[in-house]
């Protein structure tokens, strides 16, 4: 399977398939000439990026998850190691909520003291 038909079938664009391939998620892609050539366990690769992706992951935590699921084949990927990339990123996102929970409040501050100055200058 060709790159654009390896974009259609997992929902990937061309130009991130060649990211990850240039950044080594893909690994070694089969060759035919100058065209890639994608199997079916490059295509599923590609929807777990993708997918992880979806979750907000960085390339070390997809990196992670490829090698983690890599390791277990054939079998289903150790749940503790998947649980540990997965708490990671909760803790990564519940951080972010946080902060911008805070920035929500500091601008909601700015924004009454703002209104009270606009409304003493009509009054």
């Amino acid at each position: 399977m060709r790159i654009g038909e390896a974009a259609s079938e997992t929902g990937v664009t061309v130009k991130a398939i060649r990211h990850y391939e240039s950044v080594g998620l893909l690994g070694v892609l089969e060759r035919d000439g100058s065209y890639r050539d994608f199997s079916a366990d490059d295509l599923e690769r590609l929807r777990l990026i993708a997918y992880c992706r979806d979750l907000g992951f960085g390339l070390p935590e997809i990196r992670r998850v490829l090698q983690i699921v890599a390791d277990a084949r054939p079998s289903c990927p150790d749940p503790e190691a998947m649980l540990d990339v997965v708490d990671g990123r909760l803790r990564a996102v519940n951080g972010q909520i946080a902060r911008f929970r805070q920035l929500s409040e500091r601008l909601e501050h700015t924004r009454a003291y703002l209104q009270g100055r606009l409304e003493s200058q009509r009054g």
